[in-house]
């Protein structure tokens, strides 16, 4: 009985390991605008060995070179994409609302940042599936 309580804890303690692992491996680091990563200034791919006194790049400084043009964007929880939660998928500056006004961020959370009281959103197109189409045919 008590050979089977340390097996028991120690396969527990594994898979929560695991879970962890994976969930924070991708934790912090920023993608394109086309979904891919972005590469060092030279070209090369950033060298990522968990040791985070040497700087990922041989130049010293990060990865923040994107092959569209884009600039890198820290992602945040899960895999954007249509229908998703969207939050931090754009800079505020880039974010639009429904009905054409642009958004107000005055940090007063009494009154929404839309003139329609809907939520900011990264595009016109993400405004379809948002409950309103006002506006969401022009681009």
């Amino acid at each position: 009985s008590n050979k089977l309580n340390m097996r028991t804890t120690s396969v527990l303690l594994s898979v929560t390991f695991c879970m962890f692992a994976v969930s924070s491996a991708h934790r912090g680091h920023r993608q394109c605008g086309d979904g891919s990563s972005p590469t060092c200034s030279d070209g090369s791919a950033p060298v990522r060995d968990g040791d985070r006194s040497t700087p990922p790049c041989p130049d010293g400084g990060k990865p923040r070179t994107c092959a569209d043009g884009s600039a890198p964007a820290r992602q945040s929880g899960g895999r954007g994409g249509r229908g998703g939660r969207g939050r931090g998928r754009c800079a505020k500056d880039e974010r639009v609302c429904c009905d054409g006004s642009t958004p107000v961020f005055d940090g007063d959370r009494s009154t929404p940042p839309c003139s329609d009281g809907g939520r900011p959103r990264c595009s016109q197109e993400e405004c379809v599936g948002a409950g309103t189409t006002e506006g969401a045919f022009t681009a």
